[in-house]
């Protein structure tokens, strides 16, 4: 006899309001003959090879595209790679009784642009530690965009292709136009500008008012005896990749995603700009 594991549907109990049978799958061994064996494993690789080469040739071809367009050095292209992160809990100083903790979902973004040669000193191979030589690389300038959504008590809000299309334009009109549509967005504790809609030559409007600089934040729960509030507003906006004709987004594949292959419009700025995005086999 041959032994192996395999999932199997197992009877839990039955249901309180209907009376019925419960089955649950369960990870379980399995005995049975080496040909019996041999079958099983037959059809499971025939159902699992169709998947497992459409994510091989999906990296294979990320890849040549990333290659291709750090050879090409055009300035015209933004790859970025997008992935829901992590669910985590916003810690308070009080709670409400018997209140749950509010959770956020974080979208991390990652965008390349701009590549440029440049030489490094680099150990030879095989070498001394004191041999070197000098090579041609190619770097890029690189941004990371942490997006954080609201995700259980309060807001009620999860992850989804919404958000992600939301995000996402908010990268575009940074990059293109420096100001954001959508959500605050911050980089070394300064507020970026806002404009929901799209005109740049009318102050910011912000979701929320900063304190007024000097302020204390509050410690050990007691106001005023914190450290001085440092957060400020952006004066002006300033373009990241303003000549940003062509996105190319690379998602995870999360089920949340899926709708995302319908890019959403910009609300100003140059037509051009097109969107396209590839969905890893999720």
């Amino acid at each position: 006899m041959f032994t192996w594991m395999r999932w199997e549907m197992r009877l839990r109990g039955k249901s309180r309001k209907t009376g019925l049978p419960v089955y649950a799958p369960e990870f379980v061994p399995h005995r049975g003959t080496r040909a019996e064996f041999m079958v099983e494993m037959a059809e499971m690789h025939t159902e699992w090879m169709p998947h497992t080469d459409a994510v091989r040739l999906d990296r294979q071809m990320i890849k040549l595209i990333e290659e291709r367009l750090l050879v090409a050095k055009d300035e015209s292209v933004m790859l970025t790679r997008t992935d829901y992160a992590s669910v985590f809990e916003t810690q308070r100083m009080f709670n409400a009784t018997c209140a749950a903790k509010e959770c956020h979902n974080m979208c991390v973004s990652v965008a390349g642009y701009k590549p440029k040669s440049e030489q490094r000193v680099v150990r030879k191979r095989g070498g001394g530690s004191g041999e070197r030589k000098v090579v041609d690389v190619v770097t890029q300038t690189t941004d990371v965009f942490f997006g954080l959504f609201g995700g259980s008590e309060g807001s009620g809000r999860k992850p989804s292709a919404q958000h992600y299309n939301m995000q996402r334009e908010d990268q575009i009109m940074l990059c293109l136009k420096g100001y954001s549509v959508h959500g605050e967005w911050f980089e070394n504790g300064v507020r970026l500008p806002r404009h929901p809609g799209g005109a740049a030559d009318e102050a910011s409007t912000h979701l929320h008012d900063l304190p007024p600089a000097g302020t204390s934040m509050p410690k050990d729960g007691k106001v005023g005896h914190g450290a001085a509030w440092t957060l400020r507003d952006a004066p002006k906006p300033t373009p990241l990749f303003p000549t940003l004709r062509h996105d190319l987004g690379i998602s995870d594949g999360c089920s949340s995603q899926v709708r995302t292959r319908v890019p959403c419009g910009l609300v100003t700025g140059p037509p051009a700009v097109f969107v396209s995005l590839l969905l890893l086999h999720a």
